[in-house]
């Protein structure tokens, strides 16, 4: 079934007349027709078209009458086989390449479909697919070598292809046309789902405790930007990455032979010895604890999306993300409901019970104090009061304190029965 296809891929894989459309170009004509009349899911033509012509692009077709070595690294068969599959296979790996600036020499952590550690050079281009960004952008540099002095963040998964191949590649078309614009899903995060996932098991690490220069920042690693390579041929390919956005920092050193010599390094922050100990906290068994934790109702407060949304902050914003975490972790609607006569708890008021979960969650008397302490602090701000600086010794306290409630969360989450109901559950905590 396949020869027609390649027949007509490798009339294309010959470099076009000058001054010639791609998109009249008999071969592509009779490409385009031959896969509406093959697959059922080939969709709109007009949107057929450009994904069709996205995907050549990146597999080797030429676009120029002289076509530079990277145009023709693939055969017209392996294009007509990739080509099939991109329109039958069920799904398509998804990789979210995620570098970690600043970073100091972490533990290897594998959890899920998640890994962190130093990737070789190949390594990274075997992940990113450097000989599609390579065909895709041909006139790009990209420095793999410096890339891969890096840490990496990997996180893989496997996405349903349920549309047809022209809202893959340019989804924005299929949306109504009568909509809001500038609507948007309040818990939306900055990345994918699942690299918000993998972030928020790895910042449930005691990061405040192991850097050794909290007051400049507690992170022991930055996410500046995440480079994602779909292996569905009809997505888009991203601009590729480039190490000029990641952090360097000039060295000096002398040979042996007394020659002083200058080059960058990557810049890192300092952690203490303890955080060779990360592999211990952030690991399978954790992941395992998600999965469970996850789809229960003690979960379904967005605890992580906070926890995620103050690593990416600074400052004012940073410090009440982590606040959030605690209120999205233990407080209730109820808090601020009207009480029924006779219930217990009734004198409570929202601080105090948050104040009381704290201490019974944490099994820790002093950490819901110095979470009333942290929200006058918050209040002083919110309501405009007079105030002075926030010292970064309150941010990392907002940190801890924000850390250790969701990671009980998680475990009480996924080991206690008892938390299936969440309201029975937190309001079990005032007593």
């Amino acid at each position: 079934m396949l020869s027609e296809l390649e027949n007509i891929i490798a009339e294309l894989w010959c470099p076009p007349p000058v001054g010639a459309s791609h998109f009249t170009r008999p071969a592509f004509v009779r490409l385009v027709d031959y896969c509406k009349a093959t697959y059922s899911n080939a969709g709109a033509k007009m949107w057929l078209t450009m994904a069709l012509f996205d995907a050549l692009r990146s597999l080797g077709m030429p676009v120029r009458p002289k076509s530079d070595k990277a145009n023709v690294s693939i055969s017209p068969t392996k294009a007509a086989h990739a080509i099939h599959l991109a329109f039958t296979a069920p799904t398509a790996r998804r990789v979210h390449l995620c570098p970690l600036d600043w970073a100091e020499n972490p533990p290897d952590v594998l959890f899920g479909q998640s890994t962190m550690r130093l990737f070789s050079e190949k390594e990274l281009m075997d992940l990113a697919e450097a000989e599609r960004i390579q065909r895709a952008f041909p006139s790009s540099e990209i420095d793999w070598k410096r890339l891969s002095r890096f840490h990496w963040l990997i996180v893989e998964e496997d996405v349903p292809l349920t549309t047809e191949p022209g809202a893959r590649a340019l989804p924005i078309m299929y949306k109504p046309l009568k909509r809001d614009l500038g609507a948007f899903l309040p818990h939306q995060g900055r990345f994918p789902q699942v690299v918000e996932e993998a972030l928020f098991l790895l910042l449930l690490a005691p990061w405040e405790e192991w850097a050794e220069a909290p007051e400049v920042d507690w992170r022991g690693f930055r996410v500046p930007w995440i480079y994602t390579a779909d292996r569905d041929l009809f997505v888009r390919m991203q601009a590729p990455p480039q190490d000029t956005s990641l952090t360097w920092l000039p060295v000096a050193y002398t040979d042996v032979y007394g020659e002083t010599f200058e080059e960058e390094q990557p810049a890192h922050y300092t952690l203490a010895d303890e955080a060779s100990g990360l592999s211990a906290i952030v690991n399978q068994s954790l992941w395992d604890d998600w999965l469970l934790a996850r789809g229960t109702p003690m979960l379904a407060a967005p605890v992580a999306h906070f926890l995620v949304r103050a690593f990416l902050s600074d400052h004012i914003d940073e410090f009440l993300a982590h606040l959030m975490v605690v209120e999205a972790s233990l407080g209730l609607k109820a808090d601020y409901e009207p009480k029924p006569n006779g219930r217990r708890h009734n004198a409570l008021r929202p601080t105090d019970r948050m104040v009381r979960r704290i201490d019974k969650i944490l099994g820790d008397p002093v950490a819901g104090q110095e979470y009333r302490r942290l929200f006058d602090v918050r209040s002083n701000y919110v309501h405009g009061r007079q105030m002075g600086e926030i010292s970064s010794a309150d941010l990392k306290s907002a940190r801890s304190l924000a850390r250790k409630v969701a990671g009980r969360l998680v475990h009480v989450a996924g080991h206690d029965t008892v938390a299936a109901d969440r309201d029975t559950y937190l309001m079990s905590l005032l007593d």
